[in-house]
């Protein structure tokens, strides 16, 4: 319990932070990692207007869906809400980061019974961050850059993002 979400089942940011401590531990002998923060579209309208037990039954079938696109060896939490974290381990370029994220949108785009959710999707790899906390921080920009870009899309954060997109926390809402 004390290592899982209790509403998906998914690992929690503690599990996380130990296995993005690995990660960026073989990142440092030159093998990029990419953090990936999705954010299901148009959640609060669900909560609100068809209650929190069909939001709850939404949560848990999009993280669902997004654990079927992952590789063993990758990591997926839900850090908080209708935000979700992935810290993928196996990739060539990042042709196969987007393929990864791209499987993952779609997955979770596709008709539930209670209607169709989307997802916003950020991208960014280390070292641009050197830590989980700083390399989710930067997708979780590169997410909100997709959003101010009409939503349910996927977005890589680049170094020349960093005058262009402010940093965004999850405590503005």
């Amino acid at each position: 319990m004390a290592n899982h979400d209790p509403l998906t089942g998914l690992p929690n940011m503690r599990v996380m932070e130990i296995r993005a401590k690995q990660a960026f531990a073989m990142a440092k002998c030159g093998q990029a990692r990419p953090a990936l923060f999705i954010d299901l579209d148009h959640f609060k309208p669900v909560n609100d207007e068809l209650g929190h037990d069909v939001g709850d039954m939404l949560l848990k079938e999009a993280s669902a869906r997004m654990r079927t696109m992952l590789r063993e060896g990758d990591s997926l939490v839900r850090s908080g809400g209708d935000e979700f974290l992935v810290l993928l381990t196996h990739f060539n370029d990042e042709g196969d980061v987007l393929s990864v994220a791209e499987k993952i949108r779609n997955a979770v785009v596709r008709p539930f019974k209670l209607g169709v959710a989307e997802c916003s999707i950020g991208i960014a790899f280390y070292p641009d961050g050197d830590d989980l906390q700083s390399l989710s921080r930067l997708a979780d920009n590169a997410m909100y850059g997709v959003k101010r870009s009409g939503k349910n899309g996927i977005r890589i954060w680049r170094n020349e993002d960093a005058e262009v997109l402010p940093d965004y926390s999850r405590a503005e809402g």
